[in-house]
């Protein structure tokens, strides 16, 4: 699991944990993560490297990297700097699901361009 978690994240720019739980429970073929026997994914050492997701954080936020591309493309609308402020896409991302930190938004963004 820690090596697909690796993998997972390292080749793509923009990562949803809701992506990645799908995709390692379609892979080991589970309903849920914590039929793994592993605990929440939520705790787990790479998912808080990663993700940066708070302690008190009790389950993952449903977006998929589709619908951040989604987001994106209508923030990119909006905004008029030539790159793309990934701390100012965040916020917006924040004001559209009404989220106090983007570290709740449970996504990783690993440069726009």
């Amino acid at each position: 699991v820690n090596a697909f978690i690796h993998c997972f994240v390292a080749v793509r720019r923009i990562v949803s944990l809701h992506d990645l739980d799908v995709e390692i429970c379609k892979r080991e073929g589970v309903g849920k993560f914590e039929e793994l026997g592993m605990g929440s994914l939520l705790r787990q050492p790479l998912i808080k490297h990663y993700f940066s997701v708070p302690s008190d954080t009790k389950e993952i936020f449903k977006i998929s990297s589709d619908q951040i591309i989604y987001y994106l493309s209508e923030f990119i609308i909006t905004c008029k700097e030539k790159d793309i402020p990934i701390n100012k896409f965040l916020e917006f991302m924040m004001g559209k699901f009404s989220i106090s930190t983007p570290e709740k938004l449970c996504i990783r963004i690993h440069g726009l361009g």
